[in-house]
């Protein structure tokens, strides 16, 4: 089994189409899926799925300016960043939805899936922006946390020294 698999996991999509297409693509290959938005989807239907999603007969809860404020699921272990963003109050929103603490599962760490084709693209924040890392930095699969604790360990070390952060773009030029 891999570390994200039959976990709840919320998708932030760039429109209402887009988070349908992605629902459906889930339900297509058997992962219990759904969209939340607002356009004809009444609040009752939205209501239901959302309670489903937290009692776990949904996996999969793909949604467009829905889950960002005000949505508490603690149990949601993925995050996929699907849409971009300018606006760093938003990106710490939809990455929040995933580091609720869940007292009920010992959850220590959620993982967070960046989909970087339209952010480099129209140099919109990603994930990085949270840890004061360059906007197309890439972590080739380490953990934020512990590159920014090398981040600072490095820091600390070469304390005469100003190491800009926000200029590094891999892992490897921390290592």
């Amino acid at each position: 089994t891999h570390k994200g698999e039959n976990q709840a996991c919320i998708v932030f999509c760039a429109n209402v189409q887009h988070a349908e297409d992605i629902a459906a693509l889930f339900s297509r290959n058997g992962i219990p899926a759904a969209a939340i938005h607002s356009r004809g989807l009444r609040s009752e239907e939205r209501t239901r799925r959302i309670e489903a999603f937290k009692h776990g007969q949904i996996k999969i809860l793909t949604n467009f300016n829905v889950l960002t404020e005000g949505f508490d699921a603690p149990a949601t272990k993925l995050v996929v960043l699907a849409r971009p963003t300018t606006s760093g109050v938003a990106l710490a929103q939809m990455v929040g939805r995933g580091t609720r603490l869940d007292k009920d599962t010992n959850k220590t760490e959620v993982i967070i899936i960046e989909i970087a084709d339209s952010r480099i693209r129209y140099r919109t924040l990603g994930v990085g922006a949270l840890f004061d890392l360059a906007p197309d930095f890439n972590a080739q699969g380490a953990s934020l946390t512990d590159v920014q604790d090398a981040l600072h360990a490095v820091q600390h070390v070469f304390k005469e020294h100003t190491l800009p952060l926000n200029r590094i773009t891999e892992t490897r030029q921390v290592i």
